[in-house]
Order: C-alpha cells, then structure tokens, then sequence
C-alpha cells in the first residue's frame, strides 16, 4: 500500500509516530510557492484524508515546503537548494527520504541524478510500489487542481509535482 499525503498527515496529527522534527519537500516541474503548495495539500486531504483543522493541521502544514523546477539529471531545478535550507533548519545531519512515485522507466535516471547532484549521500530512496493506477493519479490529480501529472492523496497519493509526484522528506532522528 502506497503511503500518501493522508497517512502522513493522520500519523503527525492522530497518532504522533513521526519524529519531532522532520519537514516534507514536494517536487515538481511547476514554480509555486510554498504557501500554494499547502493550500493544495490542505484542499485534497480535505476530500481524501482525516481533515486538516485547527492546531494539527497549522503544525503539519509548517512542516511542508516545495521545490519547483522539475528535478532530472540534466538540471536539479530548485531541490538542491530547498533541501539544503531544510537541513539547515533542521540542524545536525537529517536524512533524507526520497520517496519516488515515478514510472519504473523513470527511477534509474532520478536516483543517478540524486547522486550526481548530492542528494544520496545517507539517503533513502523509496519508489511507489503500486504504479498500476498510474494513469487514475494523474486523473485524479488533474481534477483535484495539484496540477498536470500531479497525483492525489486517495485513492491514490498527493503531492505537487507534475511529473508524477516526488514527495521528498527530510526527518532528523533527534
């Protein structure tokens, strides 16, 4: 089963099994802000997840950051440099998790260039096991305004990109 948005938000907020410190970068080809990268996330676990309301969602949706520009071997858009802030916020040395939901023909190309731009080192990487409702994420996030490509929270995952979705964590163990 394929962890989304939703089940991030309802282990932060309902059950508290995140770490105290961790930050969530989503990845995309567009250029939104930050702010209208929540307001996204907000809208579709409105509709899909436990809904985001009052002091769990303001502290959740501090927490969630986006770095647009796309992300490939031939240019690293703005992810670099989004997850260089957030380490630095975070202090120490986080790890990063980099959770790829991505067509099986895409992963090889994104993880040599998480390599090649820095971002592997005491890393992990997670690919979306479930692809095969591939085509519904992309409907479904289309309808649900993240944006072309994008993927929805359920009944198949959020996140921002428009490549399908890169949902890239950053979590200190501290």
């Amino acid at each position: 089963m394929a962890v989304g948005l939703d089940d991030l938000f309802a282990r932060w907020a309902c059950e508290g099994l995140l770490p105290r410190q961790w930050l969530l970068v989503g990845n995309g080809r567009g250029d939104i802000t930050h702010e209208s990268f929540r307001a996204r996330v907000h809208d579709a676990l409105s509709e899909f997840g436990p809904k985001p309301e009052g002091r769990d969602w303001d502290s959740f949706a501090q927490r969630v950051f986006f770095a647009g520009g796309g992300f490939s071997p031939a240019s690293p858009g703005s992810l670099p440099d989004v997850l260089g802030q957030a380490r630095a916020s975070l202090g120490g040395s986080p790890q990063l998790v980099h959770y790829l939901a991505v067509p099986p023909v895409a992963f090889g190309g994104l993880t040599q260039a998480l390599g090649q731009y820095g971002l592997a080192d005491g890393a992990r990487v997670v690919r979306q096991a479930e692809l095969a409702a591939h085509g519904e994420q992309h409907a479904a996030g289309r309808a649900h305004g993240l944006g072309e490509g994008a993927a929805a929270a359920r009944p198949a995952r959020v996140t921002s990109s428009t490549a399908p979705v890169r949902q890239l964590g950053v979590s200190s163990t501290s």
